[in-house]
């Protein structure tokens, strides 16, 4: 039986308001292999980008 692959996922946090720079952060940092998370610097809530889906 083989053993299971562990895969580690690099995970990024950058902080955008302008959809410009949302749509920056996202492409550049996926491009780079991370999983990016853009989102304002008051942490109380999740924040989801519209077209820009948590992967």
């Amino acid at each position: 039986m083989a053993s299971p692959k562990l895969v580690a996922r690099h995970q990024s946090t950058d902080y955008a308001t302008q959809s410009a720079h949302v749509a920056d952060a996202y492409t550049r940092l996926r491009a780079a292999g991370f999983v990016p998370y853009v989102t304002v610097r008051a942490l109380g809530r999740m924040t989801m980008n519209a077209g820009w889906d948590p992967q």
